[in-house]
């Protein structure tokens, strides 16, 4: 909607020098237009209202937006491209295109105003056709407005929001008054790029580069609580709290035995809570400045805001005295060189580094802003709300007045890294943090303050760790099997699709275990005998897995395929009773070897096919008895072999059981290589509970379209990954569904053995539609002790979650202090 026009203003009033030909972006806004451009889907925009309550006039308000338009220009700010370079030029016939929105008739006006704001601020604008400048007024009563102003960031910055916001509440009241409103003494948008431009070729310039070099040296990467980026969103999580009075008066009273404030000492303290968390020794953070350091500069409009790094030692040594010394001394400088942009900064690290440039912040900002928000129309006092700053990278703790001139604190979050639940949970932990230091003797070394509050540490320690869950004392591998085929003896078991192929009831694999478990008795194998098993994949070597524990044994795999070396240092080490193998893949040893031929149906028709009990067997098998030992891959060394007591992998069978709702329908997908603790759950589980059992050819593991096929073949609903042999498996599925292939039936998905990336794991998820379960543990933990479901937030890397049954799990810090859940400082 049009105001009046500009023709009441004064020739000093009006710019007319900035009517003119297209002219280049300032340095600040090259930043932008190329982060933009980079990432389209994320609008790069600042947004916040006033709240006006009383007898306003919204006509008048309009009118003085109207006036305000050739004063300040950005509204009228348009951009181009000439010879694939950008620019910028002044449309002197656009007006601010203020709109009136009455949502008056809305159930809830105020909530249908903040939805309808937040829609506004997450739409994408397009830097070459779109509109980059909306401002909305906004009736919710009918004495009361929301005056809602949201433009890209490349029209100008927070400073300059806050200039043309403040003046024109200044015009408003006193054209209510009848008084001559005060003459905007501005300069021009093209003066302030000429003068960005001018500042690059001096020797101030040189000066703050060599300041920023010297401040840099030695820092990589950006510093993270998650250890990780992620895209930014539009949509930041923003929570937070106002600070009490007391805990406010006792912050300025510590800073000023520093000659500090109370900014002086909010950044000391998110140094320091930032270096705990992470464990370092060093703080480094995001300090936004304005980069306006002159009085033109701080009265004009335009893009100039930058961001620069503050560095503080806060190892757990440091004292408190001496990191408000530090902060104070870091934001002075950070002050006195603030005009030289962070992408310069960032360009110069890289290239001493010799690497490529990188747009990340150093750390997560802290943003002081501190001013009055309160706005004066005539008599009526309007509220200025801060909806966004722009996407946030990483975190951001921004300190400002909220109601009543109260300081508020608030955690500004992107959303790909940190959930709301974990952003209320930093304000409490930090808020409790603040009221330990603030109270902290100077001369106190940091270490003497507690992180985690008392609350996170009953969960850390007993709640999180709650795990009991009362599992038979007296199950073993053997057992459960047992159990499951005598229940369902004429059910598949299992499948081999390899050659030659082969599917076997319960009733039969039970048979042929038992058979070949009393031969091996008879070859004097019994409990805590170690039964080397080097052979390929195939019903045969599924059968011997289980006939040497049937028999009370524990095996030990190997694999034909892995180096001479390896497999010879392997059985010196566990000098096993027995070797099973085959004439082609015979290893040498010295140990007695066993022909896998040699086990005829002749042969092993001499003995019972009945469960073999501890009257059969050279002594009783126990809970405590090893079931396998598996050699680590070695790679910080040689293999060490890991010992493994059925007690312990029965735990992690039953909290499997009990966990994922899998039942004697499910098919599941035997691929890892024995050699890998991964196979354990495979080889087992779905034989306790009666479920069929699908083996992959020898090799299987490594051909995405093999397993494609074979899952779908067998109808597979139970898979398991190693994150690194996910991203294949994925491009062979979506190659699949492009060619028309029928989904596949799978319904629960497990992955372990590395990390899982986000972005592999989603498109699992959204290619199958099954929940993904993240597994975490070393060998010498029964396979997995932690699980977490992959939801759509993981979107970067995934967790490794909780602890399974009657597993406690703890994260400590350097002096073996519990470490906040989500955190690895």
């Amino acid at each position: 909607m049009q105001g009046t026009d500009s023709s009441a203003l004064g020739p000093s009033e009006v710019p007319t020098s900035d009517i003119a030909a297209p002219f280049p972006l300032g340095p600040a806004q090259i930043g932008l237009w190329y982060a933009q451009l980079l990432a389209p889907e994320t609008p790069l925009v600042l947004a916040q209202y006033v709240d006006i309550e009383g007898d306003f006039d919204p006509d008048l308000l309009l009118r003085v937006s109207e006036d305000g338009v050739p004063i300040w220009r950005s509204s009228q700010l348009r951009f181009t491209e000439i010879d694939g370079q950008p620019y910028q030029y002044i449309d002197p016939t656009a007006g601010s295109n203020t709109e009136l929105l009455d949502l008056r008739a809305e159930a809830d006006p105020i909530a249908a105003a903040q939805e309808w704001m937040r829609a506004e601020i997450v739409a994408p604008r397009d830097l070459l056709t779109g509109k980059l400048f909306a401002p909305t007024l906004i009736r919710v009563a009918d004495q009361r407005w929301f005056w809602f102003v949201v433009g890209h960031h490349i029209l100008g910055d927070g400073y300059a929001a806050l200039n043309t916001m403040q003046w024109t509440a200044r015009r408003y009241t006193a054209l209510q008054r009848g008084l001559e409103p005060d003459t905007a003494k501005v300069g021009t948008l093209r003066e302030l790029v000429e003068s960005e431009l001018a500042y690059r070729e001096s020797s101030r310039f040189r000066t703050d580069r060599a300041h920023w070099l010297e401040r840099t040296a030695g820092l990589e990467s950006a510093t993270s609580i998650k250890g990780r980026t992620a895209p930014a969103r539009s949509d930041n999580t923003r929570v937070g709290v106002v600070l009490s009075d007391d805990l406010l008066r006792r912050a300025e009273a510590c800073g000023a035995h520093r000659d500090s404030g109370l900014a002086g000492v909010v950044i000391a303290a998110f140094a320091a809570y930032m270096a705990r968390l992470t464990g370092q020794d060093e703080a480094v953070l995001s300090l936004p400045v304005a980069a306006r350091t002159t009085a033109v500069m701080r009265r004009s409009t335009g893009m100039l805001s930058n961001i620069v790094p503050m560095r503080m030692a806060a190892g757990p040594d440091t004292t408190w005295g001496d990191l408000l010394t530090a902060a104070r001394l870091e934001v002075s400088g950070a002050l006195r060189h603030q005009r030289y942009r962070h992408e310069d900064i960032r360009r110069d690290a890289a290239e001493r580094q010799g690497a490529p440039a990188s747009r990340e912040l150093y750390g997560p900002m802290v943003n002081i802003m501190l001013f009055h928000p309160q706005l004066d129309f005539g008599d009526i006092q309007g509220r200025l709300n801060l909806l966004s700053t722009s996407p946030v990278e990483d975190m951001s703790l921004n300190v400002f007045y909220g109601e009543n001139d109260r300081v508020r604190l608030d955690f500004e979050v992107n959303p790909n890294l940190y959930t709301e639940d974990e952003t209320r949970r930093h304000v409490e932990r930090f808020v409790a943090f603040l009221e330990q230091l603030v109270d902290l003797d100077p001369a106190a070394p940091l270490s003497a303050v507690e992180v985690t509050t008392e609350r996170e540490r009953e969960v850390v320690l007993r709640e999180w760790n709650d795990t009991a869950f009362a599992v038979d004392p007296e199950a073993t591998l053997v057992s459960m099997f047992e159990a499951q085929a005598a229940r369902t003896p004429q059910a598949t078991a299992v499948r081999f699709g390899g050659e030659p192929a082969c599917d076997l009831t319960y009733a039969e694999f039970s048979g042929r275990v038992n058979r070949l478990a009393r031969y091996l008795i008879s070859r004097g194998i019994g409990p805590e005998s170690l039964v080397a098993l080097h052979l390929r994949r195939s019903p045969e070597l599924l059968a011997a897995v289980y006939a040497v524990q049937a028999a009370g044994g524990a095996y030990v795999p190997l694999d034909p395929d892995h180096p001479a070396d390896r497999i010879a240092h392997i059985l010196a080490t566990a000098a096993p009773a027995l070797v099973v193998s085959t004439a082609a893949d015979r290893p040498e040893t010295d140990a007695a070897v066993l022909d896998l031929a040699d086990l005829t149906d002749e042969l092993l028709a001499g003995f019972s096919d009945a469960p073999v009990t501890d009257a059969d067997r050279r002594a009783a098998l126990r809970p405590a008895n090893t079931a396998y030992v598996i050699f680590t891959s070695g790679s910080t060394g040689r293999p060490k072999g890991v010992a493994v007591s059925h007690r312990s992998i029965v735990n992690r069978m039953v909290w499997m059981r009990e966990t994922f709702e899998l039942s004697a329908s499910d098919v599941m997908l035997q691929k890892t290589p024995m050699t890998f603790d991964v196979s354990v759950p495979e080889l087992f589980f779905a034989l306790q509970i009666g479920a069929t059992l699908v083996l992959a050819q020898p090799d299987g593991h490594r051909d995405p379209a093999y397993l494609r096929a074979v899952i779908a073949e067998f109808g597979v609903t139970v898979a398991h990954f190693v994150p690194s042999m996910m991203d294949p498996f994925v491009a062979e599925l979506e190659a699949a569904a492009a060619a028309g292939a029928q989904p596949l039936r799978l319904r629960q998905l497990f992955a372990s053995g590395e990390a899982l990336p986000g972005p592999i794991a989603q498109r699992l998820r959204a290619l199958t539609g099954a929940p993904l379960h993240n597994l975490y543990g070393p060998t010498e933990a029964a396979v997995e002790v932690t699980s977490h479901e992959v939801t759509a937030a993981d979107t970067t890397a995934v967790p490794i979650g909780a602890p399974v049954f009657n597993t406690r799990l703890y994260v400590l810090d350097a002096r073996l202090r519990p470490v906040p859940m989500g955190h690895s400082g």
